[in-house]
């Protein structure tokens, strides 16, 4: 197994167990600054934690398709298959963090 796909399951998994946790609500792991005006907690918490969760599953997706392309092309094809996943979940989670923040901070 290529040292990339092993890389991104690892981050996979700690990002979808964070996730899940934040998901159930346990919002405490989120930094008390990006919480300050919140009401919504369990929102907060649902949404924050999807965000989370998708990056992990793209970074699941980046070690499947590392595995599944051969060469350099599958380490390549990973990287812009977790990349991109990280960016789009990224922009999710700063929607829900000013959905129910009002703003980063």
């Amino acid at each position: 197994m290529k040292f990339e796909t092993i890389f991104y399951l690892v981050i996979a998994a700690i990002f979808i167990i964070i996730g899940i946790l934040i998901f159930r609500g346990n919002t405490d792991l989120i930094h008390d600054y990006h919480q300050k005006n919140v009401k919504d907690f369990d929102g907060y918490g649902e949404g924050m934690g999807k965000g989370i969760i998708s990056i992990g599953v793209f970074f699941l997706i980046g070690a499947v398709v590392t595995l599944a392309v051969k060469g350099e092309s599958g380490t390549i094809a990973g990287i812009v298959v977790a990349l991109s996943g990280f960016v789009l979940s990224l922009i999710y989670i700063l929607k829900v963090q000013k959905k129910y923040n009002g703003g980063l901070f």
